[in-house]
């Protein structure tokens, strides 16, 4: 395992089904402004690349150090099959715990980026003593559509009452904006309904200054590039009512996937159901642009399947917008969950201390 440069680490990522953008050259880029250390590691076989985990070092406090990867290890199993499979996942997990070991970190949390339609438990091909499972960071269950269905096919799949929420927006006169570049406008807006959303169904978000970083570091630089899957970016697409923006959502690009990471709308103009048109519009946008699959982002799982109770404790939060989102069709897709590694079990035991000390004292 070594380190891998920037094309070569998007390129290897772009022919991963379901690309995950966390685990991009960009999304390392803007977590190093954000203040993380990032350390990208790639397995190879006859110099080409076959697997890559992108690990962010973590530090609570002066002396607790861990590593996380979003949406990480990526394993390219497509590239030399699926009996070869338990040898590179072994391999990965090595290296993972050499890296951590050369840091000197207490622990390493990872969200493996193994999808599948069905929940299913993730097999170890090493003994991992203090491996334990924990709610995940980014979601662990989430709904895909195949934009590779007609537009048609697309509408028909959709429950009954969003094909007529969004002719009402439609008829309403709801306009949508989908700029290529952030300007700073397109983010007050954007930032001031999500904020609104929050509020409302008390959800946390980032803080302005993060919002505004993400959109400026992964803005599209040159428009001959969009739609390269290769190239990792981030656009808003807004509604407007009676010339205010009423919605706004923000996508991000990569690979075969784009990804509605964070979206919102204002309480005012309700009626006009201007978040249906604006997802709709999206979505022919990510058709028109070539990519496979979009990424509502998370969801509440379907109901004759059983998750373990980690997913199910991150999912819970999402019943509120999850009717909204199934309303659009595709299919559920689940990830094994999150895990933690834990390396220094004498550091880790004073921190979960600290952890729920600190808990006690807020309460």
């Amino acid at each position: 395992m070594s380190s891998i440069d920037s094309e070569k680490l998007n390129l290897f990522l772009a022919r991963v089904p379901h690309t995950p953008f966390t685990q991009s050259y960009e999304w390392g880029q803007f977590q190093l402004h954000t203040g993380k250390e990032v350390f990208t590691l790639g397995i190879q076989f006859q110099d080409e690349l076959i697997g890559s985990v992108m690990l962010l070092m973590d530090r609570i406090g002066r002396w607790y150090k861990r590593l996380y990867s979003p949406l990480g290890p990526v394993i390219g199993v497509e590239t030399l099959g699926s009996e070869h499979f338990a040898i590179l996942w072994k391999k990965t997990i090595e290296e993972m715990i050499l890296a951590a070991r050369h840091l000197h970190v207490a622990s390493i949390r990872f969200e493996p980026h193994f999808l599948s339609l069905e929940p299913r438990e993730l097999e170890f091909p090493i003994e991992l003593k203090q491996l334990i499972r924990i709610p995940g960071i980014q979601p662990q269950v989430t709904r895909i559509l195949d934009l590779f269905r007609s537009e048609e096919e697309l509408l028909s799949l959709m429950h009954p009452k969003t094909r007529y929420n969004i002719r009402i927006a439609e008829k309403k006169g709801v306009s949508i904006n989908c700029e290529i570049k952030i300007d700073n406008q397109e983010f007050h807006d954007f930032y001031t309904v999500i904020s609104e959303t929050a509020r409302r169904h008390g959800i946390r978000i980032h803080s302005r200054k993060y919002y505004s970083a993400l959109c400026q570091m992964l803005s599209v630089r040159d428009v001959q590039t969009m739609g390269d899957p290769a190239r990792c970016f981030t656009r808003l697409i807004t509604a407007r009512y009676q010339g205010t923006v009423i919605a706004a959502n923000l996508l991000v690009f990569f690979g075969d996937t784009v990804t509605y990471v964070h979206g919102g709308s204002s309480d005012e103009f309700k009626s006009v159901m201007s978040p249906y048109l604006l997802q709709w519009e999206a979505l022919r946008e990510a058709k028109r642009l070539g990519y496979r699959y979009y990424d509502l982002w998370g969801c509440m799982p379907e109901p004759a399947h059983s998750v373990d109770e980690t997913i199910l404790k991150q999912v819970e939060k999402w019943k509120g917008i999850d009717r909204f989102k199934k309303g659009f069709g595709g299919e559920v897709y689940y990830y094994p969950g999150a895990f933690e590694l834990i390396l220094d079990i004498k550091k880790y035991t004073v921190y979960r201390l600290l952890k729920r000390v600190k808990a006690l004292l807020r309460v």
